[in-house]
């Protein structure tokens, strides 16, 4: 659940924030995955993330590649239902496809 806390008054001043789906608002996977790699440092604590490659349409390929600054390879894989322990799995199938892969395949 998300909430929305007013700072300028008391501490029981929150209301909850209205659950909406991708489709709810007109959005597909894509559009989300598009504006996640566009804007990863935003999304992303980290200052130093990089998107370096986003999913290619019948491929398997996890939705966003991205490398910090040490190098290390980040992977995400974007769904618009609630997760499952199968998408845990493709995630780890990503992992052993990519995360020994040289700079030069990725």
């Amino acid at each position: 659940m998300l909430y929305r806390l007013n700072k300028n008054t008391n501490c029981n001043n929150y209301s909850k924030v209205k659950r909406v789906t991708l489709s709810d608002i007109g959005w597909k996977e894509k559009d989300l995955e598009n504006l996640i790699s566009n804007n990863i440092q935003d999304f992303i604590s980290s200052n130093d993330l990089m998107a370096i490659f986003t999913e290619r349409a019948r491929q398997e390929e996890p939705d966003i590649l991205a490398l910090d600054k040490e190098g290390d390879l980040y992977i995400f894989e974007l769904k618009r239902w609630s997760g499952k322990q199968e998408n845990l799995l493709q995630v780890l199938r990503y992992g052993q496809l990519f995360g020994k892969s040289t700079y030069d395949e990725l």
